[in-house]
């Protein structure tokens, strides 16, 4: 099973994500997050297998998440969670060491599908 911890700053959104990832059979959320450095935190305990950060979160954004958690836990894959495709920060995030990104309209047809 795969371990996912899921950062947000904005509840509602991440309830909906932690839905989504909860109605997969093969998914299991660890833990959940509503900034950058209560996640990095997070990943030190739980040891996930990926971790799905939002890119602008209050005390440590994605971007400065993912440096930290990919320096520390290198076990750890980071996705970036945006709303816009072409935000600037998301090739830093990528240059920390994210895997990717996925955009928060991304229907779950097109999460499956890979394209996305």
């Amino acid at each position: 099973m795969l371990s996912v911890i899921v950062a947000d700053d904005h509840p509602a959104m991440r309830a909906g994500v932690i839905a989504l990832l909860g109605a997969d059979g093969g998914i299991s959320v660890a833990a959940e997050a509503s900034d950058g450095r209560e996640a990095v935190a997070l990943v030190a305990a739980h040891r996930p297998d990926v971790a799905l950060l939002d890119l602008r979160m209050p005390v440590l954004d994605g971007v400065g998440a993912t440096a930290e958690i990919v320096a520390r836990h290198p076990g750890t894959r980071v996705l970036i969670l945006t709303t816009y495709d072409t935000d600037a920060d998301i090739e830093r995030a990528v240059e920390a060491g994210a895997v990717g990104y996925l955009l928060k309209d991304t229907t779950r047809e097109q999460g499956r599908s890979g394209t996305c």
